[in-house]
């Protein structure tokens, strides 16, 4: 069940839903097998329900301190944001390598690094939702 629930959370996460109109992209094992690894591990440190992965795939991200620190957590030890909230933007980049929509998600994260929340976890919370916003991508199944 973690398995399954991470990669959706990942497929949310790291190539944004938004709309059925947008192109789709697969997701790389390696990465799956990260971000499975550190939901696990920010899941028993921030206290988050399990089923947060659940609802973020469902683009149900909730606005709540518990959401904002797994977020924050999982970013982090996944090694795909700093301790501002912002995005590494080379390690993001570097997984649209081959995509044909590298320009438009590279701007994307440059638009997105301009946030600046009051502190770390509601800088990443917005960074996300610009992401989510301006990205090409959804993720299938």
């Amino acid at each position: 069940m973690v398995l399954k629930t991470t990669l959706l959370f990942l497929c949310a996460v790291l190539v944004g839903i938004t709309t059925a109109k947008k192109a789709t992209i697969g997701v790389p094992s390696d990465i799956v097998g990260l971000i499975t690894e550190k939901s696990v591990e920010c899941i028993a440190e921030t206290g988050a329900d399990v089923n947060i992965l659940q609802r973020i795939f469902n683009w149900q991200f909730d606005n709540n301190k518990t959401s904002k620190k797994f977020s924050f957590c999982l970013f982090k030890k996944a090694g795909f944001s700093d301790d501002t909230g912002h995005f590494h933007k080379d390690k993001i980049l570097a997984l649209y390598e081959k995509s044909d929509k590298k320009e438009e998600i590279k701007a994307a994260v440059m638009a997105c690094d301009k946030i600046s929340e009051k502190n770390p976890l509601e800088t990443m919370y917005k960074v996300i939702l610009c992401f989510f916003d301006k990205t090409p991508w959804y993720c299938s199944k």
